[in-house]
């Protein structure tokens, strides 16, 4: 298997196409079998395991990042809405409307780089949005594969006390 990509070294598009790649085949890898045996899900449920901790700290990365680019967005969208409040009449320009003002802000804002951050602000959050999804994805089909793996071994626990119908026979029926 390839070495996880480090999502903080993430900045560009082909470094997370890699740990997205990374994510998507490690993910494709744990294979659920019909035919579960305890061997099966102890090996299957350490690979998910292994997964769902490198997963987690992933998507908490993500959704840091994401929760700052919003939190920055949102002081700096405030604090240019009272910049563009007034815009002074001797510059030819009748009073903005509500709409044109949002309009003006959101030009401001979409190039500007504030200090401590590596992208300009709405470009920023657009991508840590897409990332905190792509990791809330990865973390949904690991909780999907690790409850397929407790249906699993109900189903052996059935099985071993003569409750389950592995074999295409009729289930017991204990009332006769």
């Amino acid at each position: 298997m390839t070495t996880k990509p480090d999502i903080r070294r993430c900045h560009d598009k082909p470094s997370w196409m890699e740990l997205e790649k990374y994510y998507r085949k490690a993910v494709k890898r744990i294979r659920i079998p019909p035919d579960l045996s305890a061997r099966d899900i102890l090996r299957i449920n350490s690979e998910i395991d292994y997964l769902f901790g490198d997963a987690r700290f992933d998507f908490n990365y993500a959704r840091t990042m994401y929760e700052r680019y919003k939190e920055r967005f949102s002081l700096a969208k405030k604090q240019a809405m009272l910049s563009f409040k007034e815009v002074p009449r001797d510059r030819g320009m009748a009073r903005i409307t509500a709409e044109d003002r949002e309009a003006l802000v959101l030009t401001h804002l979409e190039n500007k780089i504030l200090p401590g951050m590596k992208d300009p602000l709405i470009p920023g959050l657009e991508k840590w949005r897409e990332r905190k999804m792509f990791m809330e994805a990865v973390i949904d089909q690991l909780d999907r594969k690790s409850g397929m793996m407790i249906n699993g071994n109900g189903a052996l626990k059935l099985e071993s006390s003569g409750h389950g119908d592995w074999a295409g026979k009729k289930p017991r029926d204990d009332d006769e």
